[in-house]
């Protein structure tokens, strides 16, 4: 809340010999303190901003134009016929204006205050769809602006099109979130603000009780922190006295309606003193003072009128049906009917119009949010691949340079053995390079759905036969027993050969890798009535919670390493996952913990069920 000290000195300075860009800059520091909420002096601002754009058009004129200059005063004059006037066209069109000009001077400060000025006008104007859409497409602008309360108007902004729009969960969420926020500020003003806007809506949604306690919030702080601004006063006043009306709390909210009175006789408040009218006169209504409620909503009509915001013009109407039915007087009674009931259609179709609108723009924007949000994971993907290949292609490529350059140098002065030791790491090496290769190559393709894939009936014995032998060296190295049990009858699946044995492949290479010495892994075929299942189970390092989120994912870094120092490239899972779900079939995994071992289980239709 600004300070009058600095006001008189800025008046002093406009009397003395002061060049046109100095008095400009001089006018625009007057008037940013004249802006501030606890000025109530609109006729000194506007003049001022007035002489401050002609002064900026007789620059320009005069080919010397002031670009910064220019948009503050199409900034001010955009609150000004907001605040002042209540003329919410002529203040979006000054904001507009305003906006463009900040854009071209890189002011992300003033553009985010443009555009929150431009969504209040179009909140203001009843174009609640067009308004949504603003403040979500210029959501990173305000955020990025210097100034903190700006991302408070943003929720509150947001929050008031929510109300209006019907979706009264998510605008009492954003308005909440815009109080909490406001706490967070240095000075209480916009922690007020937000609770009578809060107040403000839930009294709209018949909320009277929460609405009354919302708005004695905004008293409370007002008393504590002795805020003078007028504007506020009002608006804390209307909500406690209307709301407490609906209470039946008469004399408490008479109390309200006649403090906010006294400020609005004593200043121009239109909007505001038409809703403190038509609470007088209900008020005088439920006393049965049918000629003073009369007399208080035929004042209220013509503000609401020129206002032109639908709500405040069908609730004066309605006030005065009543009035006229106690009156009995049946023939202004059904006028104002008629009125109230053409705008509420009016209304209605309108208000229909702007959540289709809403709804719409709604899919639109959460389907872009959904597909950036692919677009990230392929940019994380990418970062991943490039970090895969740099390191696991890097170091073999690197060992197996040193390997060749010791070679190269003298071969002759090393033993058979030794040479043969060397080449044989070269060939682990190159092994491990082919094997990175076809995976990243697999996985290329099967993201692509361009994996080969022939799905015929499928013998699972013979298969799980071949890979036991297979792995058998590779197991004993570590002191590790293969078990198998295959059941009595051979079980047929409908499977792709090349793949399903891939599958194998890769779940008893992990077993292995995964599992500690002289433990046992055992492969388990079974069947019920519609599947065929492959289980491998291991006695090793098990899955934490976290690690059973990531298996099956690209490049996944789980806790648990291969106990015999075994390179892994992250690949295996994520392609056994895909191949799987390409033969219609299902993989997961299980595990008591850490260091309680882990089952893998493939889970493929059986091929007689798949057939009929």
């Amino acid at each position: 809340m600004g300070s009058r000290s600095p006001i008189p000195s800025l008046e002093r300075r406009l009397t003395t010999n002061l060049t046109p860009s100095e008095r400009i800059d001089t006018l625009l520091q007057l008037a940013e303190l004249l802006r501030q909420p606890d000025q109530t002096d609109m006729p000194r601002f506007f003049a001022v901003v007035q002489e401050a754009l002609d002064l900026c058009q007789s620059e320009e004129a005069a080919g010397r134009p002031n670009l910064p200059a220019y948009a503050d005063v199409l900034k001010h004059l955009s609150y000004y016929y907001r605040a002042a006037q209540d003329n919410y066209r002529q203040s979006l069109s000054y904001a507009r204006q305003a906006l463009a000009l900040y854009e071209t001077l890189a002011d992300i400060t003033n553009q985010a205050h443009c555009h929150l000025q431009i969504a209040f006008a179009l909140i203001r104007l009843g174009s609640y769809a067009e308004a949504f859409t603003h403040l979500q497409q210029n959501r990173a602008v305000i955020q990025q602006s210097a100034e903190k309360h700006h991302v408070v108007l943003w929720w509150r902004s947001l929050g008031k099109v929510y109300y209006s729009l019907g979706e009264t969960d998510r605008g009492y969420s954003c308005l909440q979130t815009a109080v909490n926020l406001s706490r967070q500020l240095e000075g209480i003003f916009y922690q007020i603000t937000c609770l009578d806007s809060l107040s403000y809506h839930l009294r709209l949604q018949s909320q009277f009780q929460a609405a009354a306690e919302t708005a004695q919030q905004a008293q409370q702080l007002v008393e504590e922190h002795h805020c003078q601004t007028q504007s506020v006063l009002v608006n804390i006043y209307n909500n406690l006295g209307l709301a407490l009306l609906h209470l039946g709390q008469l004399d408490d909210a008479s109390r309200y309606l006649r403090q906010s009175q006294t400020i609005c006789d004593q200043g121009d408040y239109k909007l505001m003193r038409q809703e403190m009218l038509r609470g007088l006169g209900e008020l005088a209504l439920e006393k049965g003072e049918v000629d003073t409620a009369l007399t208080y909503f035929q004042q209220a009509l013509p503000i609401a009128q020129v206002s032109q915001m639908p709500e405040e013009l069908i609730l004066c109407h309605q006030a005065m049906v009543r009035a006229y039915e106690q009156q009995e007087d049946i023939e202004q009674a059904y006028h104002h009917f008629r009125q109230a009931h053409n705008l509420e259609i009016a209304q209605l179709n309108d208000k229909a119009s702007q959540r289709f609108q809403y709804l719409a723009i709604r899919h639109r924007l959460e389907s872009l949010e959904q597909e950036n949000e692919v677009l990230r994971e392929l940019h994380r993907e990418k970062d991943e691949l490039l970090n895969l290949v740099a390191h696991n292609l890097g170091n073999p490529l690197a060992s197996i340079q040193m390997t060749l350059d010791v070679l190269e140098r003298g071969w002759q002065r090393y033993s058979a053995e030794d040479v043969q030791h060397r080449l044989q790491r070269i060939r682990q090496s190159v092994d491990y390079m082919v094997e990175l290769t076809a995976q990243l190559l697999d996985m290329d393709r099967l993201d692509k759905g361009r994996f080969p894939m022939t799905v015929t009936q499928t013998s699972l014995q013979p298969l799980v036969e071949h890979y036991m032998e297979q792995f058998i060296l590779q197991a004993a190295n570590k002191g590790i027993r293969l078990a198998v049990d295959k059941g009595d009858e051979d079980i047929y699946v409908l499977a792709d050969k090349r793949a399903l044995a891939q599958i194998l492949e890769n779940l008893l290479s992990n077993a292995i890798k995964y599992s500690l010495p002289q433990t046992k892994v055992n492969i388990k075929l079974n069947e019920d009535t519609q599947f065929g299942y492959i289980s491998v189970q291991d006695e090793g390092l098990g899955l934490s919670a976290h690690d059973q989120d990531l298996l099956f994912h690209k490049f996944a870094r789980l806790s648990a390493t291969p106990t015999g120092k075994e390179r892994s490239i992250g690949l295996g899972l994520y392609i056994t996952k895909k191949m799987v779900e390409m033969m219609n079939g299902r993989i997961w995994a299980e595990s008591a913990g850490k260091g309680k071992g882990s089952i893998f289980t493939v889970q493929l239709p059986l091929a007689e069920q798949m057939a009929a």
